[in-house]
Formats: structure tokens, C-alpha cells, sequence
């Protein structure tokens, strides 16, 4: 009995030790890869600390390499901090893509910096983002979050302003607003955004598209084909598309471009009674003098400095559009002929009968083609339809006149809809013949131009 309770035992133990062996050795492993984690972990931040400190490190020994302007961002590779010795373990970066691991700083509206590390070493390193999201400064982490910038352009000008569709003058005697620029050259919009709405009426009768303009094709709404017009002639130097309303030749085709003769250069003028010659911009006949009135020769140009002789072709200007017109050419013109295509699209009016809705002003008969949008009733009888309520402005364009009837200096005006990137800032602001190449340029005129920021911002996964 007693040597039965003692093998017991014994097996028992031996069991009790392998489980606990076992135990032992799948606690050491996980250890071991907590261990390695917090390693990898400790690496990555480090990595990320030691170069966000050397940045730091590098604008205050030359603050004047920081971005000057709201909505500027540099970038501050590893090699150049490591070149200034202000990364002690560039070991640590060697397997890093030194393109892609840099500081990125950004100047805020603020005037405040946002420091950003980029880490692209390998898969386990790399410093990943969420996408982009509208914010304020107060969403970002320092040191952390990632942002960029959209520009809204204004201009200052204190020019008269004619709110379309009338040319008015005051925007308060204006009722029409709009969701996007209406008419080219009312491309301004008053700041004060408002609740519109398309207004109509029902009617019983005919209603033509497009107030009776021509279409070779069925618009939405107007099923029936009425008058036919006068064939729309086009040119193609490809075959086009088969049109069951289009009859299609194939046929020379030409263009014409006109040549650029020289012109005077100047008069030189001679008097029968005096020796010498006088050179005059106008004709010796008609000079303001009582000497040297008859014309000797005449001297021609292109440049406006060196001489050439009369008749020579300087250049040649823009082609034309091709046409079925045949060119002969002439010494002041050159011509070009091609196979081509001559083809002409049928087009009709359309219209509808019956009981529809007429939409104000411009008579359509669906909300898609009116483009007009009233805050109230802009007619009587006319009724609000409810499905098309949007966000609204009023539209102007400036002319050259000072406007001396306000009481202010001016207004800042904003130009365009959208948010634009910088490079296409400085395109509007260039376009607007504003001699401006950068944020420190455009600042340089605040008196004249500004933008305001959009600020974007992504954080880590």
C-alpha cells in the first residue's frame, strides 16, 4: 500500500514539472517578443525623436532657413542634418531611403511652426498616415500630425462694381443670385451667401427649348421635334462619328495664315534748297516744318531697329481654322490644304404641349436648365420649388472706374470659388497681371492681394 502512494507521487511530479517546463519556456518566448517589440518600438522613436531634435536644433542655429509666410512648409532631409553633425548615430539611418525620411515644418495662421518627421526605413518603420481632413490648429498634435495648405485669392480694389444680369450698381437692388460664376467676366462674388431658391409657374400650352434655339438632338423635357433650321457646317481632319442627323464628305479642307509685312521704319527727307538729309516718323510731306519736306526714300523694318528692305516678310501670323474655303496663296499669304472632312448636323426646335412648369425668367421647362435662383417670389404667381434650395451669392465684374460713392476705401474681393493649390495661386494672382512667384511675393503686395488658408491635417495610424 505504501509503495503504490509513492509511485504516485512520484508520477505526479514528473507530470507537474513538464507542465511547469512548458509554462517556463512559452513565458520566455513571450518576453522575448515584447522584448523585441519595445526594441523595434524604442527604435522607431528614437529614430523619429533624434531627428525631430536635430531639426529643431538646426532652425535655431539659422532661423532665417524657416518658412517666412502662413501656409509655407519646408523639408529637411537626414543627410543635411547629418552633414551638420546634428544626428550623433547616422548609423542608425543607414537603411533608411534618405529621400524619404526628412522634416517637414509648416508656418500656421498663427505664425505658430508644425513639425512633422517622415521615417522610411523599412516595412516595420515607415511612418504611416490616415488621409487628409479639414481642421483648425487645435486638432493638430504637435510634433505629430501632418498638414497642408489650400489658397483662396482676393484682390483689393475699390473699382465700380456691375452685379449681373443688369449691370446694377448697388447690390442691395439686386434680387438675382447664383451658385457659380453666371456669365463669363462675372467672375467676382458678393460675400454675403444666402438661401435661394428656382422659382415657377403652370402652364397649359407650347413651351420651345432654349427660348427656340436649335439642337440636333432630343433636350430632356421636350420631346417633340418642331421647325428645322439651317445645318450646322463643321470640319474634322478625322472621320467623325456616324450620326443618324449627320451627312459626312470627305473633301480637301484649308487654313490660311496671314504674313507679317515690314513696316516703316522711317521717312528720310530732303529740300531741293539745302543739302543733308532729315529722318522723320511721319511723311516729309506732312512734317510741321518749313524746310526738308519731300520724301527722298523710305526705310523699312521688323524689329523697330535694323533696316530691311520694303515688302520683306517679317513672320507669319496665327493659322486660321480650317474651312472648305479653297486659299490661294500670295506673298502676303501662306496656306495649308489637307484631307479632310466636311460634314453638316440637321437641327431642329423642340418643345412640349400641355400642362407643365415654366421656370423664371427664362421660360425652361425643368429646374436644370434655369440657372436663376431668387431668396423670395420674383414675380407674382410664380411658385418656390422647394427641391432645388441651395447656398447662393450674387455675381459682379469690375470695370475700370473708381467708385467715389462709398463711404470705405474699398473691399477685398475674392477671386474664383475654389480653394486652389499654390502653384495654381500664383497663376490667378499672374493672370490677374500681379508679378508675383511665391507666398513671400504675393505677401510683399498685402496691400493689393492676399489669400486666405484652408488648413488640411492627417495623423498616424
Amino acid at each position: 500500500m505504501d509503495e503504490k502512494i509513492t509511485h504516485g507521487t512520484y508520477e505526479e511530479k514528473k507530470l507537474k514539472f513538464k507542465h511547469f517546463k512548458a509554462f517556463v519556456i512559452i513565458l520566455l518566448i513571450i518576453l522575448l517578443v515584447i522584448l523585441i517589440l519595445c526594441i523595434r518600438s524604442c527604435s522607431m522613436g528614437n529614430k523619429e525623436k533624434n531627428l525631430l531634435n536635430a531639426a529643431k536644433q538646426y532652425y535655431q542655429n539659422d532661423s532665417s532657413a524657416l518658412p517666412k509666410n502662413p501656409g509655407e512648409c519646408s523639408r529637411l532631409g537626414v543627410n543635411d542634418l547629418i552633414s551638420k553633425q546634428l544626428i550623433k548615430d547616422a548609423s542608425s539611418y543607414s537603411q533608411c531611403n534618405r529621400d524619404e525620411t526628412y522634416i517637414k515644418v509648416c508656418m500656421l495662421e498663427s505664425g505658430n511652426y508644425q513639425y512633422t518627421p517622415h521615417i522610411k526605413c523599412n516595412t516595420e518603420d515607415d511612418t504611416n498616415f490616415t488621409d487628409y481632413v479639414e481642421g483648425k490648429e487645435t486638432d493638430l498634435i504637435a510634433d505629430k500630425s501632418d498638414v497642408r495648405f489650400l489658397y483662396l485669392p482676393e484682390i483689393y480694389s475699390n473699382k465700380v462694381k456691375l452685379y449681373y444680369p443688369n449691370n446694377v450698381k448697388v447690390v442691395d437692388e439686386v434680387i438675382e443670385y447664383y451658385k457659380e460664376v453666371p456669365s463669363e467676366g462675372y467672375t467676382y462674388k458678393n460675400k454675403n451667401e444666402a438661401t435661394g431658391y428656382k422659382w415657377y409657374i403652370e402652364e397649359t400650352g407650347t413651351t420651345y427649348w432654349n427660348n427656340g434655339g436649335y439642337s440636333s438632338t432630343q433636350p430632356d423635357g421636350y420631346p417633340t421635334k418642331g421647325d428645322e433650321g439651317n445645318a450646322a457646317v463643321n470640319i474634322s481632319l478625322t472621320e467623325p462619328e456616324a450620326k443618324e442627323y449627320r451627312t459626312v464628305n470627305k473633301q480637301t479642307v484649308y487654313r490660311s495664315r496671314a504674313a507679317v509685312v515690314a513696316k516703316v521704319l522711317s521717312y528720310v527727307c530732303s529740300d531741293p534748297k539745302l543739302s543733308g538729309y532729315i529722318a522723320s516718323p511721319t511723311q516729309c510731306e506732312k512734317r510741321n516744318a518749313s524746310s526738308h519736306k519731300v520724301t527722298a526714300y523710305t526705310k523699312y523694318t521688323c524689329d523697330g531697329k535694323t533696316e530691311v528692305s520694303k515688302g520683306k516678310i517679317c513672320s507669319y501670323g496665327s493659322w486660321s481654322n480650317w474651312t472648305a474655303n479653297v486659299c490661294t496663296k500670295s506673298d502676303t499669304v501662306d496656306c495649308e490644304s489637307k484631307e479632310g472632312y466636311v460634314y453638316k448636323d440637321r437641327v431642329w426646335k423642340w418643345y412640349l404641349e400641355g400642362t407643365h412648369r415654366k421656370y423664371y425668367p427664362s421660360n425652361s421647362a425643368t429646374a436644370d436648365e434655369e440657372k436663376t435662383y431668387y431668396v423670395s417670389q420674383p414675380k407674382e404667381g410664380y411658385i418656390k420649388d422647394e427641391n432645388t434650395k441651395a447656398k447662393v451669392y450674387k455675381y459682379y465684374k469690375l470695370t475700370d472706374e473708381e467708385n467715389t460713392e462709398t463711404t470705405n476705401d474699398g473691399d477685398w474681393i475674392q477671386v474664383g470659388d475654389e480653394y486652389l493649390s499654390e502653384e495654381e495661386l500664383i497663376l490667378a494672382f499672374q493672370t490677374l497681371n500681379y508679378e508675383v512667384n511665391s507666398l513671400a511675393d504675393i505677401n510683399n503686395k498685402k496691400d493689393m492681394i492676399r489669400y486666405q488658408l484652408k488648413l488640411e491635417y492627417r495623423n498616424r495610424r
